[in-house]
């Protein structure tokens, strides 16, 4: 019985030790260069190829642990199948969106804007942050809802986690806090001002 367990432990540590893992972007800008990494357990001597929309891709650097691809550029918009495979036989696919790349720098133009409209700081970040997950989905109108919930579970939660990022966070939220004193210093003195000359 001991020896049935101990094999059956070997045999599911084989098959979950050659799983494919992916490294790359979440979202792909067009026209800009990336790359992909994978790694797993494959054969040194064979080729392998990435398929990307049907246009082959051979790697730059090849182990028997990492298959890495770089300086990868796609033209066009939309969705993108990347397909790992061994001399025709795939091992790993997976779905990429491809956005324009003038639509990376649109939150911190969001942001500003509604910072303007609202002078309100903290709303308008957490605006632009949900406007960048949106994006990200490539703005299915089914996920608009999805990407606000993904962007405080995921996106603002992880900000308060990193230390680095929470410092960064408490610092615009403090500047706001120091723009909204001085806005009511001004506004009180210009109200002395107007009420003594009265």
């Amino acid at each position: 019985m001991i020896k049935i367990f101990i094999k059956l432990i070997f045999a599911c540590s084989l098959i979950v030790g050659n799983q494919t893992k992916v490294s790359a972007p979440k979202i792909i800008l067009k026209d800009i260069s990336f790359d992909v990494t994978f790694s797993g357990n494959f054969l040194k001597d064979n080729q392998y190829v990435l398929e990307i929309n049907n246009d082959g891709f051979s790697p730059d650097k090849q182990t028997k642990s990492v298959i890495s691809f770089n300086n990868l550029k796609i033209s066009q918009t939309g969705e993108a199948t990347f397909i790992l495979s061994q001399e025709s036989k795939n091992i790993y696919k997976m779905k990429k969106h491809i956005i324009p790349g003038w639509i990376s720098v649109l939150p911190p133009f969001i942001a500003i804007a509604f910072s303007f409209a609202t002078r309100s700081v903290v709303p308008s970040l957490f605006i632009a942050i949900w406007f960048g997950v949106w994006s990200i989905s490539a703005f299915s109108p089914l996920k608009i809802i999805s990407s606000l919930l993904s962007s405080f579970n995921i996106y603002i939660l992880n900000t308060f986690i990193d230390k680095d990022h929470a410092v960064l966070m408490l610092f615009t939220l403090m500047l706001g806090g120091m723009v909204g004193v001085v806005w009511n210093a001004w506004n009180n003195k210009t109200l002395n001002t107007k009420s003594k000359h009265s």
